[in-house]
């Protein structure tokens, strides 16, 4: 109920979007405004990408697994912090049947446990996790871009309903 209430207050932030591709061997790079540009990227950033990626694991997740009222405003306070302007409007226009961090319904405190966040390929990470129900792996992939000197969830894969 938790979710269909922070999908139905992100609907509402705000009211559509569209999705911009970036070729593989590019880096997505948004200015400040929230356009986007593509410069070439190096490994240098890579490090930091995961490492931003952990960080925002753990803050979501966290948040997510909270069962307080005050969740909801703890996860889109997440959102806001580490994904982008772009992002936040397409997760805010789609009816999602599931959470689409964690390719999941619900979650605990028991993911990050066995989370791990890898590079699959250039500016695309996999964030995946040991279910504890069915010990099976779960893995989302998020696409990263860099925001000023910082770096963004700028993309993940959103299930429809």
């Amino acid at each position: 109920m938790q979710r269909l209430l922070l999908i139905v207050l992100l609907s509402y932030l705000v009211a559509c979007t569209t999705k911009t591709e970036t070729p593989a061997n590019k880096a997505a790079e948004i200015d400040e405004s929230g356009s986007s540009l593509t410069k070439e990227t190096n490994d240098a950033g890579d490090d930091k990408a995961v490492a931003m990626l952990d960080s925002f694991y753990k803050e979501y997740v966290t948040a997510f697994a909270d069962t307080t009222d005050t969740s909801v405003e703890q996860t889109d306070a997440v959102i806001k912090k580490y994904c982008t302007p772009e992002l936040i409007k397409r997760i805010a226009a789609t009816s999602l049947d599931s959470d689409p961090f964690i390719n999941a319904q619900d979650g605990d405190m028991s993911i990050l446990k066995t989370l791990t966040v890898k590079q699959a390929k250039k500016n695309v990470y996999k964030a995946c996790y040991t279910e504890s129900y069915s010990n099976t792996s779960n893995c989302t992939d998020v696409t990263v871009a860099k925001v000023g000197t910082t770096y963004k969830i700028s993309d993940v894969v959103l299930i429809e309903l």
